[in-house]
């Protein structure tokens, strides 16, 4: 008797289980995909070393028509920012 109510309650159990896991189980949520930024050094930035990220991004802006710009890298070049698909 004892090993027939201990076999009911564990196939109580797994059913419930089962019940439970395919009854939660949803369709995934979308991923939305944040905008790459590509960059591409500067044609128009004479400064030299890029030392102000700010003036290469008003160069970048007004005179390429990127979106910003940031001085990058281990000579400090500046490098225009926007966002690639």
């Amino acid at each position: 008797m004892k090993n027939l109510s201990l076999r009911l309650v564990s196939a109580v159990f797994i059913s419930l289980m089962l019940l439970v896991a395919t009854a939660t189980e949803r369709s995934p949520a979308p991923v939305v995909e944040e905008p790459r930024t590509c960059n591409t050094q500067s044609k128009y930035f004479d400064g030299g070393i890029c030392l102000n990220s700010n003036h290469c991004a008003i160069i970048c802006r007004h005179f390429e028509g990127f979106e910003g710009g940031h001085c990058r890298g281990l000579v400090r070049r500046c490098y225009c920012t926007k966002h690639c698909t």
